[in-house]
């Protein structure tokens, strides 16, 4: 997480806009991450292993994902990223590596330590994120249709300043859908 700050000072610095919806990321980012800590109470530790004498939090955000702090600041970091520099942003990839094997290694402790840790983590899908498990392969083409959709719509708006240009996905079977551009480019002034 220092790391993160510590890269937000160097350049090459995000344009404008890209800042201004890091403010969206790190809103977000913030009440997810307030809501977890609000879930979890006094059960809140750094280490990955449960408190002596704590229990199983099963109510609040944690109904819908089972690691809703980390889902936080992940989001809040990257957030961060796009107000300050793209270094920053991409140091949160590290983070984000580290918090799922820490969450892979506390789901084991839980397990261990609470018998219904099981049937709780089979009910509540959403790992950092309602849906989303941390660490498991992406299933289906939902989530690839989003984040192509997102990617593409990130270039479309990063280019239009140079270059007009209008993408589409052709469906496909294979789990990477195939580009193509369609149209044809024009310089803008």
């Amino acid at each position: 997480m220092g790391l993160i700050l510590f890269l937000s000072a160097f350049p090459p610095h995000t344009p404008t806009w890209v800042s201004l919806s890091g403010l969206i990321f790190v809103a977000v980012g913030a009440a997810w991450f307030a809501l977890g800590l609000r879930a979890l109470g006094w059960n809140l530790t750094v280490f990955p292993r449960p408190k002596p004498g704590g229990v199983l939090v099963q109510h609040g955000v944690y109904r819908c994902a089972r690691h809703p702090i980390y889902g936080g600041g992940l989001l809040l970091f990257v957030g961060l990223g796009l107000i300050s520099s793209w270094p920053a942003l991409a140091a949160t990839a590290l983070l984000a590596y580290i918090w799922v094997r820490k969450s892979r290694d506390e789901e084991r402790r839980l397990a261990d330590r609470f018998p219904a840790y099981a049937e709780y983590r089979n009910r509540v899908r959403g790992g950092f994120y309602p849906g989303f498990r941390p660490g498991s392969p992406l299933r289906g083409s939902s989530f690839f249709t989003m984040a192509t959709t997102l990617l593409l719509t990130f270039l479309t708006i990063w280019k239009r300043r140079r270059v007009s240009t209008t993408f589409s996905i052709e469906p496909s079977s294979c789990p990477f859908a195939r580009m193509k551009v369609v149209g044809s480019a024009r310089t803008s002034s």
